[in-house]
């Protein structure tokens, strides 16, 4: 409990343990096999809190968060951690290596850029997408983006996690390998959250986030993993910085996107469980 509120996590798996902070929507991604090695605690965010938590939405920063990590650490009574985060929560495991660097074994930062909402990266990307994306799943693109605009006129009740989650699959041809996978059944457990929370992170905390300047102070070694055909996550940005992180490990996936834990799951346990015995 931080703060009044609740923040609950699951372990599963033996082995070294791991933080995973994108928390009870994970259980499903993550393979058998990965389990056997590592003792995986998925832990719920701020983000997924229920609508029905109190928040004081006007103090939280990216810091807060971070605090929130050390708690959990602390709560279940570990030592030194690894730390994993994926998509705009790759960026919690990084700073807190920077904050907490004696509490960290190493931090594993999946389908994340290494900063976003910059004028360097709104421009990189729109050129990746242009020169690397198929013409083919640029049609499948403007598809999914019309069906959305015509459900938004249709006047269908919807909550506002439901539109949020409708705009998320409507970009599915950006963060797919397959871009005609249905991915919907990612936010099962996803009912109830609180949005303002969700919009509070991605609006605000984000828009005002470029960790890039810290990078240098990271210690413990770090795993980067990105997709070829991640069009949010541009996986070439990170050769811009990556030099700045001094004990790195960055792989591109060539038949992921966004997901690459899942869409090549084999060969990211084979990359994952061999690097942590290294380090």
């Amino acid at each position: 409990t931080v703060e009044g509120i609740e923040l609950h996590y699951n372990i599963e798996g033996t082995g070294k343990p791991i933080l995973v902070l994108n928390g009870s929507i994970f259980p499903p991604i993550f393979s058998k096999k990965l389990r056997e090695q590592c003792k995986l605690i998925f832990v719920d965010t701020r983000c997924l809190i229920p609508i029905e938590t109190p928040s004081n939405l006007a103090s939280w920063t990216i810091e807060t968060y971070v605090d929130d990590i050390e708690t959990i650490r602390k709560e279940l009574k570990l030592e030194k951690v690894g730390v994993l985060g994926h998509s705009a929560f790759g960026f919690l495991p990084l700073e807190y290596a920077i904050k907490y660097p004696h509490n960290i074994s190493y931090a594993i930062v999946i389908g994340t850029p290494p900063f976003i909402y910059n004028n360097k990266y709104a421009e990189e990307e729109k050129k990746y997408w242009e020169t690397q994306a198929s013409e083919e799943r640029k049609s499948a693109f403007q598809r999914s983006r019309k069906e959305l605009e015509e459900k938004n006129k249709s006047g269908i009740e919807r909550t506002p996690l439901q539109i949020w989650v409708d705009n998320y699959i409507s970009l599915t041809p950006k963060f797919w390998y397959d871009w005609n996978y249905d991915a919907n059944w990612i936010f099962d457990n996803t009912k109830g959250i609180n949005m303002d929370v969700v919009n509070d992170y991605y609006g605000k905390i984000m828009m005002k986030y470029d960790p890039s300047s810290g990078y240098s102070n990271i210690k413990c070694p770090v795993f980067i993993v990105n997709g070829k055909y991640d069009f949010w996550a541009v996986p070439i940005l990170w050769e811009s910085v990556e030099n700045k992180i001094p004990n790195l490990l960055s792989i591109i996936f060539e038949k992921s996107s966004h997901w690459p834990m899942f869409e090549e799951q084999e060969l990211f346990d084979e990359k994952i469980i061999n690097w942590i015995k290294e380090n």
